[in-house]
């Protein structure tokens, strides 16, 4: 019988087995390149904090009047740095929030020593920070990750609109009671064609039955509306929530005085 010779075919089985080995051995690059080629990852490395989904719109109330993304007019430009014993100490925070790392930028914020707040322009400069490392917070965690942050920065600026603007709208979707009278009369007072401040603080009165007070705000907001057409809904909300409880306050007095 006739049998082929295979020899050949046996030597370069050997010389291919020998060259996988030898790649694999004396080359460990090649073999996890050809790991990440073949091998999708099954979920991307979290965020430093862990994203989380965001919280769902409370019962009765609209969509929120800020956008849910962090538009680059909510962030603050970084002025130059305040000649302070505690520049290089601000320019390391400034570099922590830009590179992401939140939780160590909050940690040396916090550990900063109370005369840190005496010059004005270093308080300027610190409120910028906290306003910006809200910025990113919401990025992961939602207006509760922001919440606190903005709070210190309007501690230490109550005067700038953006920072106030920020604020009203993550107390406003926390229902939090920083929302208030005075945050709302600060807003209007730094951002008087904004709408939203207007909505809001009647949309406060009227929930303490300052009906006629919440009136003339909601005039002051229809007159601004143009500018924020998105609000249109919550203005109307609030519209018909006063104007329901003005007939309901009118019923109780009608029945109170009647004989």
């Amino acid at each position: 019988m006739y049998r082929r010779d295979i020899s050949p075919l046996l030597a370069w089985i050997g010389l291919t087995l020998f060259l996988i080995i030898g790649l694999h051995r004396w080359y460990p690059s090649f073999s996890l390149s050809l790991r990440h080629t073949t091998i999708a990852p099954e979920y991307s490395a979290p965020s430093e904090s862990g994203p989380v989904e965001p919280s769902p719109p409370l019962v009765g109330q609209p969509t929120p009047p800020f956008p849910s993304d962090a538009p680059a007019t909510r962030r603050l430009d970084w002025p130059p740095l305040p000649l302070s014993p505690y520049e290089v100490a601000l320019a390391v925070i400034r570099d922590d929030i830009e590179a992401h790392r939140l939780l160590l930028a909050e940690r040396k914020l916090l550990a900063l020593p109370a005369d840190v707040q005496q010059a004005k322009d270093t308080r300027t400069y610190l409120a910028i920070l906290w306003n910006n490392l809200g910025i990113e917070w919401e990025l992961t965690q939602g207006t509760e990750g922001s919440l606190p942050s903005f709070k210190r920065a309007a501690s230490l600026d109550d005067s700038n609109s953006i920072i106030l603007k920020n604020l009203a709208h993550a107390a406003w979707e926390r229902r939090d009671p920083a929302l208030n009278q005075e945050l709302l009369d600060k807003l209007i007072s730094a951002a008087p064609a904004e709408p939203f401040p207007y909505v809001a603080l009647a949309d406060w009165l009227q929930e303490r039955g300052r009906f006629d007070e919440a009136k003339l705000y909601l005039s002051r907001a229809a007159d601004r509306i143009e500018r924020e057409p998105t609000l249109r809904s919550y203005l109307a909300l609030v519209a018909t929530r006063v104007e329901h409880g003005t007939i309901d306050e009118s019923s109780e007095v009608t029945l109170d005085t009647a004989p």
